[in-house]
Order: structure tokens, then C-alpha cells, then sequence
């Protein structure tokens, strides 16, 4: 992220995930992640897709320190063949609004439109007054305004995997 200022100078900052070696490459292929925890201590699964794999790392490891397993999507086009193929299974579904192929507010109108009733958290680099304003009664259950910190992230992701009532 880069941060300027006319006549102040600039703000370069750089964001490397926190990833241990045993949850291995992230591929955005829909293989999942292994948690942390043993595979029968795995609470559930969790659809992000996000299209920068740096952000993807990061937003992955949230839901597996709280003992869920990850799918992976590199763009909103997989993101909606994942979840076609996983609803069931799914506890929530984190969506970058921007990304290729297919964007997040097109990939949340198909997920939408499967089941609606899955928790949905939405990423975006937009304010999240302006997410709210957009996605009003729109079944949200909360938003990740980029770049986030990382108790940010957690206490957003562990809200929405609580059963967090959806977003006004």
C-alpha cells in the first residue's frame, strides 16, 4: 500500500501473510487448507476468495486459528463453482468485491441466489459506511475494509462464524 502526500513524502507499506509451511502453497484451486487442529477437529469450512495472494494468505488464517477448514478461490468465477459444489458444507463465504473473472458483488448475487442464508463478509478497499450504504438488508454479515489489521480480520471473522445477526 502506498500513501502520499503532496510536499509530506510517501508511506510504503508492505503486508506479508502469516502462513506456517504445513498449510502448504495457496492455489485458489479449491483444494482446501489443512487447519491447525487435527482433520476431525475441524469445525466446519470456509469459502475467500480474493484474487491477491498475499490477502488471501492472511484472510486464510484467520478461520483456520479458530479450527475451520479454507477452499481457496482466486476470483469470484471460481468462488461461485466452489460454493455450487460445497454449500452445504460451508459455514461462510468472504468475498473481495473486486476481482477478475467475476466480482464479488456478482459472485455474492449467485451465492445469494443458492442459499441464502449463508453468512457472507465482504472485502473492499471502499469505507464501510459505503458498503453498508450498497449492501443494505442484503443478507451481509459483516465487512473487512483493506488494508485491516489483523485483530480486525479476527474479530470479524470469528463475529460472522458466531452466528452474527446480518448487517443493517
Amino acid at each position: 500500500m502506498v500513501e502520499s502526500d503532496f510536499g509530506e513524502g510517501s508511506t510504503l507499506t508492505i503486508l506479508f501473510p502469516a502462513l506456517e509451511e504445513e498449510s502448504g502453497k495457496l492455489t485458489g484451486d479449491g483444494e482446501p487448507l489443512k487447519g491447525k487442529g487435527k482433520e476431525s477437529e475441524v469445525r466446519g469450512r470456509v469459502l475467500v476468495a480474493e484474487n491477491d495472494e498475499a490477502v488471501l494468505g492472511m484472510v486464510t488464517v484467520m478461520p483456520e486459528v479458530l479450527g475451520y477448514s479454507v477452499l481457496p478461490a482466486v476470483d469470484g468465477q471460481k468462488a461461485v463453482e466452489m460454493f455450487k459444489e460445497h454449500a452445504d458444507e460451508l459455514s461462510l463465504v468472504t468475498l473481495d468485491l473486486t476481482m477478475p473473472r467475476k466480482s464479488g458483488e456478482g459472485a455474492f448475487a449467485e451465492i445469494h441466489g443458492i442459499k441464502a442464508d449463508v453468512p457472507v463478509v465482504l472485502s473492499s478497499g471502499y469505507s464501510e459506511s459505503e458498503l453498508r450504504e450498497r449492501f443494505a438488508q442484503k443478507g451481509i454479515v459483516g465487512f473487512i475494509q483493506k488494508p485491516c489489521r489483523q485483530e480486525s480480520l479476527a474479530a470479524t471473522i470469528a463475529g460472522a462464524l458466531g452466528g452474527g445477526e446480518h448487517l443493517p
